[in-house]
């Protein structure tokens, strides 16, 4: 695709600082932050959008500039996505590398990229405009999608701390929720001696009835592709196109594997890139129709504190995945405020029922292709890196049982 003829010419183009798909990569990593920044005013940590409104009002030079860099972004996706997609499909189907970071098809997303029209901010009216967004929010479980509703969603969020470094908590002010929901959690910590038969990492263990869900961009394919909530989407594809500009027009199609695995989750990174595109040329045609029309106001809805007791749930998708905030106020204070990370979720140890999280699940039982000397773990570490987690350089490798080699 694109030029390459050969998976060598695809890994050539890989090498660092020398191939032309990294060099590629890195000036398209910036030209990504500058299009984010005319809207943003900065990235990372943007500064023009804070609760309540934007602070930002575009003029037509900036939109302009902003369609100009999407288009270009548009084009390098087109080519990565189908670059990315023959190398993940030889190393699945050629090196027999199908097996490293498989875990059983349990998966949650919260959804993402909003329909203004339907978006309130209200908790109660969740479901319905969550279902509007165009990322489905979903919890899938052994392959099956089991809900699409963001309350149900919410309910089923626990969290344990039986191999974590903290206490347990016994708060229970809201018994409409269970006492390991976010919004009767206490942060406790408890730092003790590594014990990897007690307590050994400080993240909890958050859990949706009691299942580990991993989250990230396969998650959120998944979920979109199996709700069929969107005119795209449906039986477990994703079919989109990504229009001319200097390359001809992509017809995109993501399908759901059978399970997930480290392959896979580096295929709907990709992936996740064109439909975030395709998502964004959409917002763009939107909002070109409501300057025609002479809408150029930008959102301005400060709320006020009410009396009594509120809760407020944030879920939304960061790159890495799922991330939630739950507060609860009291007057005019806040007296709770619980966030679950995507690497929360994901790298989550083993919980009071002793199941493990998600990279844990990953790793046990990977295949180990170094064929001899000491194992230095590049299997186990690629596994772990297929999820993204936000602290690469804190992971420990711990051995328990017989090692057997696995040569593909």
């Amino acid at each position: 695709a694109y030029g390459y003829e050969t998976v060598y010419d695809i890994l050539r183009g890989l090498n660092p600082l020398s191939g032309r798909l990294y060099v590629k990569a890195l000036q398209t990593g910036r030209l990504a932050r500058e299009t984010a920044t005319i809207i943003l005013g900065k990235l990372p940590h943007p500064a023009a959008i804070v609760p309540g409104g934007v602070s930002k009002s575009l003029r037509p030079d900036e939109i302009a500039a902003y369609t100009y860099r999407l288009m270009e972004l548009i084009d390098w996706i087109k080519e990565w996505t189908a670059v990315a997609d023959d190398l993940c499909s030889f190393l699945s189907e050629k090196v027999n590398y199908a097996e490293n970071g498989l875990r059983e098809a349990n998966l949650l997303a919260y959804g993402m990229y909003d329909d203004e029209e339907f978006y309130d901010a209200k908790l109660e009216n969740m479901d319905g405009w969550g279902e509007k967004r165009g990322v489905t929010p979903g919890i899938i479980i052994n392959g099956e999608i089991k809900t699409t509703k963001l309350t149900e969603i919410n309910r089923g969020i626990m969290e344990s701390v039986a191999h974590s470094w903290y206490e347990e908590w016994k708060a229970q002010e809201f018994n409409d929720v269970s006492v390991k929901h976010p919004w009767n959690k206490e942060t406790l910590p408890n730092p003790t001696a590594k014990d990897w038969e007690k307590k050994y990492s400080w993240s909890t263990a958050p859990r949706w009835n009691g299942t580990a869900v991993e989250v990230g961009p396969l998650a959120r394919m998944w979920t979109t592709a199996a709700a069929g909530k969107l005119p795209e989407a449906g039986g477990g594809r994703l079919k989109f196109t990504l229009p001319k500009a200097s390359l001809p027009e992509a017809e995109m199609e993501y399908k759901t594997p059978a399970k997930p695995n480290t392959i896979e989750r580096l295929r709907a990174r990709a992936y996740f890139a064109a439909w975030s595109a395709y998502r964004a040329l959409r917002d763009l045609e939107r909002l070109l129709s409501l300057v025609k029309s002479g809408v150029t106001r930008s959102c301005n809805q400060p709320k006020t504190f009410i009396e009594g007791v509120s809760r407020g749930a944030g879920m939304v998708e960061a790159p890495r995945g799922s991330v939630g905030h739950w507060s609860v106020v009291k007057g005019d204070k806040i007296v709770r405020y619980q966030v679950i990370t995507p690497t929360n979720w994901n790298v989550s140890p083993r919980d009071a029922e002793g199941k493990p999280g998600p990279i844990e699940e990953a790793v046990t039982g990977n295949p180990i292709t170094e064929e001899t000397g000491e194992i230095k773990g590049i299997d186990v570490v690629r596994t772990v890196r297929g999820f993204d987690p936000c602290l690469a350089c804190t992971v420990h490798m711990y051995c328990k049982g017989k090692l057997e080699r696995t040569v593909l």
